[in-house]
């Protein structure tokens, strides 16, 4: 996922589904908290964290 977010970083649901990973795999809520702000921030719209 890190990958795809490297290779595309202006695509917010690569974001979203890197803070999904971080969060509901690997317990790492600091880093998935900044994934959601980012993707948040390239696409308010699209700013729902956990549910992809």
């Amino acid at each position: 996922m890190r990958r795809a977010c490297e290779r595309a970083p202006d695509k917010a649901h690569h974001w979203n589904s890197l803070g999904n990973l971080l969060t509901k795999h690997l317990g790492r809520y600091d880093e998935a908290e900044s994934a959601y702000r980012k993707s948040a921030e390239l696409d308010p719209k699209f700013a729902y964290p956990g549910t992809t």
